[in-house]
């Protein structure tokens, strides 16, 4: 072979070999180009799961108080609630019937638990994302011998959504400071609001926040 066709063969040598390197290039930036939509579309469909699957429970669970408290009496429910803080619990006692007088059920109470798993001391304890984050609990016959407790919703936040602890009515509701289960009451209408939230990657959190309002009997 002429020493013109040995340079021939080694500049088709070299432009296949650089060839190649092109090709893998554009398939690894197009491999990474579907790997980031099809991860951005699995973080999507996690983000909206997560969304729903917290506005079922928070609307089931708010539904669910206020069946129970729209035959609840006035005059039963504890705290005394202040004006501008609302509570995280009620004690009250629920109308059963009429005989000569309205028939009241022995106390019951609804209130707001730190989750086990974690203490309420600004840290994430249990390494679910979340900070002092809550729990609703029922509770028939409070103090008593016969004291049975069930726990009706997780994922309840520390603070009603928008608010801070800074004593000021960040969310523009009215209240002060309340926490992500919070009870007011203005004459016979008492208003629930509630706040669930879960953690997702990245550091974000999913919240979902519903309220309704009963009016309890006198």
């Amino acid at each position: 072979m002429s020493i013109s066709g040995q340079a021939g063969a080694r500049a088709r040598r070299g432009l296949s070999l650089l060839e190649v390197l092109i090709a893998m290039s554009m398939l690894f930036v197009m491999m990474s180009a579907v790997w980031q939509i099809s991860t951005g579309a699995t973080d999507a469909y996690r983000d909206v799961s997560i969304a729903a699957n917290l506005s079922t429970r928070a609307h089931q669970t708010l539904d669910r108080l206020a069946q129970e408290l729209s035959n609840a009496g006035r005059a039963g429910l504890a705290p005394q609630f202040t004006p501008l803080f609302g509570a995280d619990s009620l004690s009250y006692r629920r109308s059963e019937g009429y005989a000569g007088g309205v028939i009241w059920s022995d106390e019951l109470r609804i209130e707001l638990q730190r989750d086990p798993g974690d203490a309420d001391d600004g840290i994430d304890n249990d390494g679910d994302g979340l900070i002092d984050e809550g729990m609703l609990a029922w509770i028939t016959d409070p103090g008593g011998p016969e004291e049975h407790q069930v726990v009706q919703c997780h994922w309840i936040a520390e603070y009603l959504e928008g608010e801070l602890p800074n004593g000021i009515d960040d969310n523009g509701n009215g209240l002060i400071d309340e926490r992500g289960l919070s009870f007011e009451l203005q004459g016979q209408i008492l208003t629930i609001r509630l706040t669930l939230e879960r953690a997702v990657p990245g550091g974000r959190k999913i919240t979902k926040t519903v309220s309704t309002s009963v009016k309890v009997v006198n």
